[in-house]
């Protein structure tokens, strides 16, 4: 057994945050690098807003999607979508704790698709809730975009990477099972 290994074994808590950070630092370099804020975030960006407005739109709503802007087409409201309120930071944190956990790559795989498609769920309904609250009641868009959706957003990835674990079963260590007593 090599040295690494035997960390793994005799601290997992403490291996796993030692992956998990450098993990989280990696995808949070790879996600400045200017190419990838190019030709990944931007049009992700844009396609979000773009999404937002074909709900909208699908239920009766009037608005229109210009890059990362999404309005309503009578002019009375609007959101600009930003790096940041697109929820990829969430997503890659949630990305570095799957990967880091003690998993198949099946299972990781799993994990990180269902965890990204639920956490940019939410944040759709963050989109357009808070386009709806620019336009009706603008006075409490600030506080439910800073203080209530990133909160909610965070523990909607929380949810998703415990949901996940629970999905996993005993992982390593005892078995839930009750031990019977022996005669």
């Amino acid at each position: 057994m090599n040295g690494l290994t035997q960390f793994r074994r005799s601290r997992p808590g403490l291996s796993y945050l030692v992956a998990f950070t450098i993990i989280a630092i990696g995808l949070a370099a790879l996600l400045m690098a200017p190419p990838v804020d190019r030709y990944f975030t931007q049009p992700f960006t844009a396609s979000l807003v773009h999404v937002c407005t074909f709900l909208i739109n699908l239920f009766g709503g009037g608005v229109r999607a210009d890059g990362t802007v999404l309005a309503f087409v009578d002019g009375r409201g609007a959101v600009r979508v930003e790096a940041g309120c697109n929820a990829v930071e969430v997503c890659l944190l949630l990305i570095a704790a799957i990967l880091a956990f003690p998993a198949t790559v099946k299972q990781r795989m799993i994990g990180v698709a269902a965890g990204v498609a639920a956490v940019q769920a939410i944040n759709l309904l963050r989109i357009i809730s808070l386009l709806y609250l620019a336009r009706l009641a603008p006075d409490v868009f600030e506080f439910f975009h800073v203080w209530v959706w990133d909160a909610l957003i965070m523990i909607d990835a929380l949810a998703a990477l415990m949901i996940w674990i629970r999905s996993l079963g005993p992982v390593g260590g005892p078995t839930s099972e009750p031990q019977g007593i022996a005669a």
